[in-house]
């Protein structure tokens, strides 16, 4: 028994949904009857978009083995796997009904609703319901019956996909509300706080003013100090001038000068050692004569 479920590694959904009675069985039956040999293989994947959860199903009915008929393609998009099987499998019968009326004007599913209610084709099958009911009442009045189930089951299904839709909005709404109150009052604080920045600004441009006196106060005395050191430089070379000279009128005189004063000029031929070195001599007695003597009367 082939199964009835098939995950790929993707996790696309394979199954041919025959596993309950809905739209599904009743196309195979459709599609049994005008000759196709394997029911139609439905490939879905549930995912979410924009915060919603949603569900593709594709479904391939195959060429036909014996009148070449072309393959029929049919996707859908809803909410669930449930709901978007039944969903394809109804819009599959109304495509399949549209192109092959003939193989369905005198079945059931000739009454099928047609894409467009104006179609001549299916008033014409319409108008042959008496002819359907006379052929096959029995079948007619089941197949009827079955697809009104199916369509039962497709409401049920839709019915719960838009309840989750439904709590799905609700709380996506409350999740809003919430943001908008946190919106809100961030908002307030950021304006609480750009009029802050704005106090700020007002307080460091004031600050800015100050340093910027300040800095001029500075650089004025800054310049005064520098004059007053420069005075101070000039004072104090005047200053050590001035003990310099006091220096040198207190201080004693030169050795040198001292023993050039003191010491007596050496008698050429003669020195201090010399007369040192040689014994003295005894004065030498004058001799008086008359002459001599009268000489130093007279004077």
């Amino acid at each position: 028994m082939e199964e009835l479920l098939v995950v790929d590694a993707q996790g696309h959904v394979h199954s041919a949904c025959l596993h309950w009675d809905g739209f599904p069985r009743r196309l195979w039956e459709l599609l049994s009857a005008a000759g196709y040999l394997q029911p139609p293989v439905y490939d879905g994947h549930e995912f979410v978009e924009d915060g919603v959860r949603r569900c593709s199903v594709t479904m391939v009915i195959p060429q036909h083995p014996l009148n070449g008929w072309e393959p029929i393609v049919t996707q859908m998009v809803g909410h669930y796997l449930l709901d978007t099987w039944e969903l394809t499998a109804m819009r599959a019968m109304t495509t399949f009904c549209s192109l092959r009326p003939l193989e369905v004007v005198l079945t059931a599913f000739g009454l099928f609703p047609a894409p467009d209610p104006a179609d001549p084709l299916w008033l014409d099958r319409m108008a042959h319901v008496d002819v359907v009911a006379t052929l096959d009442p029995v079948g007619a009045l089941r197949t009827t019956a079955m697809c009104l189930d199916g369509l039962y089951r497709l409401h049920t299904y839709q019915s719960y996909a838009v309840a989750q839709l439904v709590d799905h909005a609700q709380a996506l709404h409350l999740a809003v509300q919430l943001r908008d109150g946190q919106l809100q009052e961030a908002s307030t604080e950021l304006e609480s706080r750009a009029t802050l920045i704005a106090q700020l600004h007002g307080q460091v441009h004031e600050l800015q003013d100050t340093v910027s006196d300040r800095d001029a106060t500075i650089n004025f005395l800054e310049d005064q100090f520098h004059d007053l050191q420069l005075e101070m430089d000039e004072a104090q070379g005047q200053l050590h001038a001035i003990q310099h000279a006091q220096d040198a009128l207190h201080a004693p005189p030169d050795e040198m000068q001292v023993d050039e004063e003191d010491e007596p000029q050496e008698i050429e031929g003669f020195s201090e050692m010399d007369s040192e070195d040689q014994a003295p001599q005894p004065a030498p007695v004058e001799v008086h004569t008359p002459a001599a003597s009268e000489a130093s009367v007279n004077m």
